[in-house]
C-alpha cells in the first residue's frame, strides 16, 4: 500500500464524526496519543 500522507502534509480532521458513523477498511483515524501529552496519532484502518 502506497502512503497517502507524507511529512509536511496538512490534514483537517473531525474527531466528533466517529461517534455517528462506523469506520471502514482504508479510513484514516486520528486519536489522542497515550504517551505524548497533547499529541495525536494518525492510523489507517486495515482490519
Amino acid at each position: 500500500m502506497m502512503p497517502n500522507l507524507h511529512n509536511g502534509d496538512k490534514l483537517i480532521s473531525n474527531k466528533v464524526v466517529l461517534f455517528f458513523i462506523e469506520t471502514a477498511r482504508g479510513d484514516i483515524v486520528v486519536f489522542a496519543s497515550p504517551v505524548a501529552e497533547g499529541g495525536d496519532y494518525m492510523k489507517r484502518v486495515i482490519g
